[in-house]
């Protein structure tokens, strides 16, 4: 029940997101490596400040949201205890984009297989023994995997492949 309050948001960001694929394909085939850079840190500046200002509001109103919605008050612990993954899985999902718009579309796909298998590995073997906190660790597990291999594929790509 809390998962979809904090992907709500992310919703709204990939319509947005999925708009960069053709202009950052644009300045690639261009070999416009400067633009992509600029571009890329001041995307990746203003996603993570509006990101850790709505994972704020998640976690502070969680209580309040999950009464609103659910009318269910458990469901605002859930909240708070999933917000601090909101920041990455938005930011995330605006690097995916840059990635795909820079040809990288395959290297998503190879970390989003990864992330699948781990997250299955993990909730195979420790909803069993933890049950919600196994799952709660998964989540964490795949999120923290999945942005991390993202960012560092994107780093790589746009500051040491594309030096300006």
């Amino acid at each position: 029940m809390a998962l979809p309050i904090i992907t709500f948001p992310d919703v709204l960001l990939k319509s947005f997101a999925n708009l960069l694929i053709p202009e950052f394909s644009r300045y690639n085939v261009k070999r416009d490596y400067k633009r992509i850079k600029q571009i890329t840190q001041i995307l990746l500046f203003l996603v993570g400040l509006v990101s850790i200002f709505l994972t704020l509001i998640l976690f502070l109103f969680a209580n309040n949201l999950g009464t609103t919605i659910y009318k269910e008050a458990s469901v605002g612990k859930y909240i708070q205890i999933l917000a601090p993954l909101a920041t990455l899985i938005y930011v995330d999902t605006v690097v995916d984009s840059i990635l795909k718009g820079l040809d990288a579309q395959v290297g998503i796909m190879i970390i989003n297989i990864i992330d699948l298998l781990i997250s299955i590995g993990f909730i195979y073997f420790f909803v069993p023994t933890l049950g919600i906190y196994g799952y709660i660790i998964s989540i964490y597990i795949s999120e923290i995997l999945n942005f991390t291999l993202s960012f560092v594929q994107l780093i790589r790509i746009v500051y040491f492949k594309h030096k300006v």
